[in-house]
């Protein structure tokens, strides 16, 4: 492997160190990659060095390798995508979430493929067997679930969360992205399990807890007075750093929030794919973000984005 794939794999392993929940998305990209077409099974991922194929490549350390397989042979490439699903679930200890749709995406393929050939019997029955352990990876975390105190997880969680904040752990993000990632991480772990099985006042509580330290952090880290208002720019500017490990960040922040819209989810938008102030385009800008805001206007839009989904889906 050469050095710059090793230096890539170092700074990816050190992205998912700093924010853990990136291994629940992982998850959940790599099994929508599957699909099924021309009565095969194949991977829909483009090779392009995507934030999510450097991922995937850097769960074995054998990017530079993998990367010439698989242009020879699609079979590798699901076997890789299979492999790594499969590590990824067996190491998942709390992102119930995670699983459960990987579960329900698993069961589909499985559909697709029902009237394949039969030379894809062994696929067929490798996805089956990934089928029934992702299941039973569901069953155990349901049951560490309903042993452990899950409010007292959650709020460990928490603290845990805003700690890697307060360290400078996400120093090379912008200050509204460093509230984004933190939220992102709540919502994959048990933080967010809690929400979804106690859609009432205790997470309430929870919630508007994360959001006051997110307030009271933006404001430090912006050494603004309490309640001021600054330009977006201002919220949105990352570190001035040109190192790899700062701009596996930066790409890792734009992977995360890949699914935001600007209509949608405005506030996820500008804080995981920011534009350039430099030469700003108010196409780019979402209508309804504001240009000059302080930080709790941010956090309460993030709240909603993020929380708000999580609670309607306990209701359910």
């Amino acid at each position: 492997m050469s050095s710059a794939a090793i230096e890539q794999d170092v700074c990816v392993a050190l992205f998912m160190q700093t924010l853990p929940a990136a291994k629940s998305k992982l998850l959940v990209d790599m099994v929508n990659c599957l699909q099924v077409s021309n009565d095969q099974l194949r991977v829909q991922t483009s090779r392009e060095n995507s934030f999510l194929d450097r991922m995937f490549d850097s769960m074995t350390g054998q990017g530079y390798k993998r990367g010439n397989r698989i242009a020879e042979n699609q079979q590798t490439a699901l076997t890789s995508v299979l492999e790594v699903v499969n590590d990824l679930a067996t190491h998942t200890t709390r992102s119930h979430w995670a699983l459960a749709q990987v579960a329900g995406r698993l069961t589909a393929v499985e559909l697709g493929l029902a009237h394949t050939a039969n030379k894809l019997s062994d696929t067929r029955e490798a996805l089956q067997d990934l089928r029934n352990d992702v299941k039973n990876h569901v069953r155990r975390i349901d049951q560490d679930l309903v042993r452990i105190d899950l409010h007292a997880t959650a709020k460990d969680e928490m603290d845990l969360v805003f700690s890697r904040w307060q360290a400078n752990k996400l120093e090379t993000l912008s200050i509204a992205a460093r509230c984004y990632a933190s939220f992102n991480e709540l919502y994959w772990g048990a933080f967010g399990e809690f929400c979804r099985r106690h859609p009432g006042n205790r997470s309430h509580m929870l919630i508007e807890t994360v959001k006051n330290r997110a307030s009271t952090q933006m404001q430090a880290d912006a050494k603004a007075d309490t309640r001021q208002h600054l330009p977006a720019a201002k919220w949105l500017a990352s570190a001035a750093t040109h190192d790899a490990a700062g701009q596996t960040f930066l790409d890792g922040l734009v992977w995360l929030g890949n699914q935001a819209t600007m209509k949608h989810t405005p506030a996820v938008y500008v804080c995981s794919n920011p534009p350039s102030f430099s030469s700003f385009n108010s196409a780019h800008w979402p209508q309804n973000m504001p240009l000059i805001f302080q930080p709790e206007r941010l956090v309460n839009m993030l709240g909603r984005e993020i929380f708000a989904p999580i609670q309607l889906a306990g209701v359910q």
